[in-house]
């Protein structure tokens, strides 16, 4: 599991967090807020697989969610040949790049 250092909006820790799922067939990517008090917040957000190759569209997953300390990530699976093959263009130089967009 990867993750991100936190930034902070709303008076939380917002990370994007990763990992290899479901015997290490899939990607996981996740968007957690954590805080380490009783809380909640429902949030909006886009979570991005950007396309490194012309012609090839970033994977975009919307997630309308709330976040509270039971229950402090949301996001998507995806198969990891899909994104591990360079022919797909999500990779490149072994680098893959995620982006969260929060809405409010």
């Amino acid at each position: 599991m990867s993750v991100s250092n936190a930034t902070m909006v709303r008076n939380l820790p917002w990370r994007i967090m990763t990992r290899f799922a479901f015997g290490g067939r899939f990607f996981s990517f996740f968007l957690q807020a954590n805080a380490d008090v009783i809380w909640s917040c429902q949030a909006v957000a886009e979570l991005r697989i950007v396309s490194q190759k012309k012609g090839v569209e970033s994977l975009t997953h919307k997630i309308q969610h709330r976040f509270c300390l039971e229950n402090n990530k949301d996001g998507f699976n995806i198969r990891k040949d899909i994104i591990l093959n360079p022919e797909n263009g999500y990779i490149k130089d072994d680098c893959v790049i995620l982006e969260t967009f929060g809405y409010y």
